[in-house]
């Protein structure tokens, strides 16, 4: 259990104390959801043997580190975004943590997170309820109801990384992108198929201008879905590595060009 001045919460059985900035929320958060996790569950969830050791001391270090990294780079992209125009997190866990208590805590954007049903889901949202309850700070909650039934349009930001290459939801992409084995082409053309209509529920829902990111292995499988969009993919020049999987994580802008005839 965590103590009050660790995470900010006042005298036993009383309200919790304020915490004084967004930076000091945002700062009391990311903490006290590394502390409420249950990593060896996450763990043997990412990796069914071995996996309580998944998750190491120096492993979470490490992806808290790149995770600020990367929500610097939210931050950058977002800036010259209307406040107005919300993000999108598609596919996102435990590793997405950072950028998106960034966007809600220190840049007070609103955002939607969608990912399959899971034991990742279910867990972050455990801790996530724990933690805004002990903190007394709004936290966001991950929906695990199909990306098609999102009500909501006009999004700036789209995070679409490592979705498209997942070996259990795209067993058939994973292998083409990472090994040098070619998948039979009916399961290749299934998972196609619905990668073409999950690229298609994410990107018809944002408005320019836009930002993405994603991984290099997905790029050359969202350019056809996004041509015939409408949407015009520009990288950029820098990546960075995703501190899970290790797939090069890429800014790209999104510009409105002509839909084909």
């Amino acid at each position: 259990m965590n103590s009050a001045s660790e995470t900010g919460s006042g005298a036993a059985g009383g309200p919790p104390a304020p915490l004084e900035s967004d930076q000091a929320r945002f700062a009391a958060a990311l903490l006290a959801l590394e502390q409420e996790l249950d990593w060896r569950a996450l763990g043997q969830h990412y990796c069914h043997e071995g996996g309580e050791d998944f998750f190491s001391a120096e492993q979470i270090e490490a992806q808290r580190e790149a995770g600020l990294r990367f929500a610097a780079d939210v931050a950058e992209a977002v800036a010259g975004l209307p406040k107005a125009k919300p993000s999108l997190y598609v596919g996102a866990g435990v590793a997405e943590l950072a950028p998106i208590l960034c966007e809600r805590l220190l840049l007070r954007r609103e955002l939607s997170i969608v990912a399959l049903p899971g034991p990742e889901p279910r867990e972050l949202n455990r801790a996530l309820s724990a933690v805004e309850a002990r903190l007394g700070v709004p936290l966001p909650r991950w929906s695990t109801r199909p990306l098609s039934g999102l009500a909501r349009r006009g999004f700036g930001l789209l995070w679409f990384v490592s979705v498209l290459t997942d070996p259990e939801t795209f067993p058939a992409l994973s292998r083409l992108a990472y090994s040098e084995r070619r998948p039979r082409p009916a399961p290749l053309a299934r998972d196609r198929e619905r990668a073409a209509a999950l690229l298609e529920a994410a990107l018809g829902r944002m408005e320019a201008p836009a930002e993405l990111f994603t991984t290099d292995e997905e790029l050359p499988l969202m350019t056809e879905t996004a041509r015939r969009l409408g949407w015009i993919l520009e990288p950029g020049e820098r990546a960075r590595l995703s501190p899970i999987v290790g797939d090069p994580v890429r800014r790209v802008l999104l510009r409105r060009g002509s839909r084909p005839t």
